[in-house]
């Protein structure tokens, strides 16, 4: 297991300066227009996963839930289903999926081992295009094996992946991208 990192994501194990601590003495200045509440920021993360074919399975169910919150360091929320689709097999009320929001120092903790422990253990990761950016400027990540998370014990059901979106607030997608690229997100151009 990592070592947790601390007070705004700095580490002493890991020699670098947590990300919320870099992006306010590098990354802000640099990114100022003419009013300071248009910098680009990072507002929330969220981290979720699709049940699938283990929703009938409580145990199943419940390991993930434990993987999620090892992974996001808070409790996950079941999601359920709004209605029933017989062809699915999924009731009213069944639980389809498991999510949890991020903000503040977990939420930068997270998007800190992101981007330099998580994404570079993807196997044949060779970044994420710019085009994943949408129009609001936020960008998702889908990961198909918890393997790349060493938070998580190897009992984990192995068919589950698990989707990361970070929301950025900033004008355009263009700011977004840059704000990416000052933080050392894996971004490839378009």
């Amino acid at each position: 297991m990592i070592p947790l990192v601390g007070d705004w994501g700095h580490a002493a194990d890991n020699g670098h300066d947590g990300l919320y601590r870099y992006y306010a003495a590098s990354v802000a200045p640099r990114l100022l227009g003419p009013s300071a509440m248009e910098v680009p920021r990072l507002w929330k993360a969220t981290l979720s996963m699709g049940v699938g074919i283990l929703r009938g399975s409580e145990p199943s169910v419940r390991c993930m839930s434990e993987a999620l919150a090892a992974i996001a360091g808070q409790h996950s929320m079941p999601t359920r289903s709004s209605r029933s689709i017989s062809n699915f097999k999924i009731r009213r009320g069944d639980t389809v999926g498991l999510k949890v929001t991020l903000r503040s120092r977990r939420m930068h903790e997270l998007t800190d081992r992101l981007i330099h422990l998580y994404l570079p253990r993807v196997r044949d990761f060779r970044g994420v295009p710019a085009s994943s950016i949408d129009a609001g400027g936020s960008i998702s990540i889908g990961v198909r094996s918890l393997s790349v998370f060493n938070e998580v014990e190897r009992t984990a059901p192995e068919p589950c992946g698990l989707c990361a979106s970070l929301t950025i607030r900033s004008t355009c997608g263009a700011q977004s991208a840059r704000l990416l690229r000052r933080i050392a997100f894996p971004l490839i151009p378009q």
